[in-house]
């Protein structure tokens, strides 16, 4: 009865084990190294949060936001990274200033 219960236990480990490991390799296939004078497209694939929080270590360094609005057909900048947010699934463009490491989004050149 005892090796049920151990086998029990060993196979639950594995599965959250495989699913922590799952579920962070996913997080990190979502960040992009960024180079300087390149504009990137994607889409933001993280939780809605303020613009400055999603950028991360980018926003120090960053040269132009801009986010696509469907009203005007077109990328415009943001306002107010401090305050202004970035919702899931938003369609942007993005340049930096120098090298850095951006997460959360789904990109392109």
């Amino acid at each position: 009865m005892r090796n049920k219960e151990v086998l029990a236990v060993l196979g639950a480990g594995a599965i959250i084990g495989g699913t922590i490991l799952w579920t962070s390799r996913a997080s990190a296939s979502a960040c992009t190294k960024l180079d300087p004078d390149v504009r990137y497209y994607g889409t933001y694939i993280g939780p809605t949060q303020r613009v400055k929080t999603a950028l991360s270590e980018c926003y120090a360094v960053i040269w132009t936001l801009d986010v696509y609005n469907e009203d005007e057909n077109d990328y415009i900048p943001v306002v107010n990274p401090e305050h202004d947010f970035l919702i899931s699934g938003s369609k942007i463009a993005v340049r930096v200033q120098a090298p850095c490491k951006l997460c959360g989004f789904k990109l392109i050149l």
